[in-house]
This record gives C-alpha cells, structure tokens and sequence, in this order.
C-alpha cells in the first residue's frame, strides 16, 4: 500500500499492528501517530516506537479493516439514516472499540 492509499483509508490515531519482523505474525498493537509519507521506504510514526517505521511492518486488525470499509460504503448516508448498512456500521463501531481498539 502506498502512503496516499493508506493516508485516504485511515486516520491518525488508528488501531495497527506492528511487526518487528516484517512478515512474521508476531506483533504488538498500537496506534498510528503520523500519516503515512515517503522516506526511502514508504513510512509511518507508531505509538511507543521511537522514529520511523516502514508502512509495509504495519497491518490492519481486521475488525478495524470491516469498520473502515463499512464506512465508506455509507459514507453518503445521511446522519440519522436507520438502512441496514448504517445500523451494520454502527454495531461494528461497538464491537471494534470493545476491543480496545480505534479506527
């Protein structure tokens, strides 16, 4: 994912994953403090880890990928809209930040 792709889809302050070693599943979760930007590597700023990290050592919890993509699906919707989808997105938004976590 390029740093433009990743800075339209989430905001600072969104629940990631990161990997010390890059495409190992061990992780530790935290947050994004910085959007996405292009050093030699595309790179971002995580929550407790000192400097830069590379944007591909991050992934998306994937309770927090289907709240975002359910976001954009509804993001014409009007504020009060009861459809199917708003009330889906709203549920999801509970059980994502029962988690813990933040999109």
């Amino acid at each position: 994912m390029t740093p433009e792709e990743f800075n339209s889809t989430y905001s600072i302050g969104t629940s990631v994953n990161y990997h010390p070693v890059i495409g190992q599943a061990e992780h530790i979760k935290t947050v994004t403090l910085s959007p996405a930007t292009t050093g030699i590597d595309p790179v971002i700023r995580v929550k407790d880890k000192a400097g830069w990290v590379r944007l591909d050592a991050i992934s998306i919890d994937p309770e927090v990928e289907k709240y975002v993509q359910m976001g954009q699906r509804i993001q014409s919707h009007e504020w009060d809209c009861l459809c199917a989808g708003c009330i889906a997105f709203v549920e999801q938004g509970d059980k994502v930040h029962a988690m813990g976590l933040q999109a």
